[in-house]
């Protein structure tokens, strides 16, 4: 597969490692590009995950990172679900991890 980097046998890394990271706050579709997602809401809003169809294993970190009344809601595309649910809200400071199984989307 192009554009892959595999590593057999461990990798050792001196020093940090830099990942890329996004905050949210309007309703949006969420990037499978960042390791973390910070959602900063000032208004309910909903953040839609991209299809898990063909994202077999890909971690998606979300963090939300105020605290008020505003309800955050994690939606789903089509009829794929997070652990069953059609969608999942996300209460102030709470942090959760998905992962895509090529079907749907699971909190682990």
């Amino acid at each position: 597969m192009s554009n892959e980097f595999k590593v057999k046998n461990g990798l050792i890394v001196d020093g940090n490692v830099k990942r890329g990271f996004a905050t949210y706050t309007t309703t949006s579709t969420l990037s499978l590009l960042y390791y973390a997602i910070f959602i900063n809401a000032t208004a309910d809003i909903t953040l839609t995950l991209p299809t898990a169809v063909g994202q077999g294993g890909v971690v998606v970190n979300l963090k939300r990172i105020n605290i008020n009344t505003d309800t955050v809601t994690v939606d789903t595309t089509g009829t794929e679900t997070i652990d069953g649910m059609d969608d999942i809200t996300i209460a102030s400071y709470e942090n959760i991890k998905l992962i895509s199984n090529n079907v749907n989307w699971f909190i682990i």
